[in-house]
């Protein structure tokens, strides 16, 4: 089957958006950068989270509250901690886990329309005409 027929179309775009966000995070955990970026994230039940990130460590808004977390080390994930309140988030690709103490972890799926709104209203915003 060729790769641009109907069937397989769908699991390109996939795999794009899916290379799309880890390059997006990579360049954000690696780039040395104190810039902040935000992701949001949609957790189990419809609930919306959103962590605002740069390499060292994360704001995360969750359930009408919000949390200070530091970057630790771990393989292969982006891991972010605040061990005084037993808090977690666990970032691998487009999905990410959020633990709270004496609560089961909380699974979320990375919003890609959200990244994508964000990013062309910094563009149009960007190219604006000034007005003098």
């Amino acid at each position: 089957m060729a790769v641009g027929t109907p069937a397989r179309r769908p699991r390109v775009i996939a795999a794009t958006r899916g290379l799309a966000a880890l390059t997006a995070l990579v360049a954000l955990l690696l780039g040395g950068k104190a810039q902040a970026a935000v992701a949001k994230y949609l957790c189990a039940g419809d609930r919306p989270l959103s962590a605002t990130m740069t390499p060292r460590d994360a704001t995360i808004d969750f359930d009408g509250q919000r949390w200070q977390l530091r970057r630790v080390r771990d393989s292969g994930e982006a891991r972010f901690v605040n061990a005084a309140l037993g808090l977690s988030l666990t970032l691998l690709r487009s999905k990410a886990e959020w633990q709270r103490r004496d609560e089961p972890p909380l699974l979320c799926k990375l919003q890609q329309a959200a990244l994508q709104t964000e990013s062309l209203q910094a563009q149009r915003a960007a190219s604006a005409p000034s007005e003098r």
